[in-house]
């Protein structure tokens, strides 16, 4: 394909950087100026997901592939931002309810952690993490963890990711098996790295005890 399918751009010049997409990883260029459309991204990466049901690609290929896709895009030394969109094997959001719940219940419930924990809440030393006063996702806090204030220039990025747990957020959204964050980065020479990393935590969970989600799909699109 010498044309992008988003924009009309020439991709000519990002072609013999371009690796098979043998592994099902799906990341088309976003030359800086073109437009994004969020719907057909997501429209293709869930089709992609639910094809690679059951059986997850190669991370390192399918990184890989991702970042290559986009590494002509950096040029000097200007930093460049992206929206990140990962698709996963599962549910992310957190299910049952819980602030329904506690105020059908006037504010008594009788949820241990580890239940609220298998509901797909994050729990930190026995309690809700919240943001805003809205109990918040383990896929969150494990982005949070891995781009967030301590941890961002450990990958390049010039800032902590931009991150939203609603439902409702454009274009950084979380949402079934649906993740929408923005990175900026400094350059890519930390991308794939930093991005294996987080395909890691979400696997296997900031704290190493239980899988979040399994990324199957992965596009970069650069603003």
């Amino acid at each position: 394909m010498k044309f992008c399918p988003h924009c009309g751009g020439d991709l000519s010049a990002y072609i013999a950087v371009e690796h098979g997409n043998s592994a099902g990883a799906a990341a088309s260029i976003h030359p800086t100026g073109g437009k994004y459309n969020q719907d057909s991204i997501w429209r293709r990466l869930t089709k992609e997901a639910e094809a690679l049901k059951g059986s997850p690609p190669d991370a390192i290929q399918l990184m890989a592939n991702a970042v290559d896709r986009v590494r002509g895009c950096f040029s000097g030394n200007d930093p460049v931002s992206t929206i990140v969109h990962l698709a996963v094997d599962r549910d992310i959001q957190p299910q049952g309810g819980v602030l329904y719940r506690a105020t059908m219940l006037e504010g008594r419930m009788e949820t241990s952690p580890e239940q609220l924990e298998q509901m797909g809440y994050a729990v930190d030393e026995g309690k809700l993490v919240t943001v805003d006063d809205v109990p918040v996702s383990q896929a969150y806090t494990a982005i949070h963890y891995w781009g967030g204030e301590r941890q961002h220039r450990r990958w390049h990025l010039t800032q902590p990711v931009e991150i939203n747990p609603s439902r409702n957020g454009n274009p950084f959204f979380m949402d079934e098996n649906m993740i929408a964050f923005g990175a900026k980065w400094r350059d890519c020479e930390k991308m794939e790295e930093g991005l294996l990393e987080l395909h890691g935590l979400l696997c296997e969970g900031v704290k190493k005890d239980r899988c979040i989600g399994i990324p199957v799909a992965v596009e970069l699109a650069v603003q």
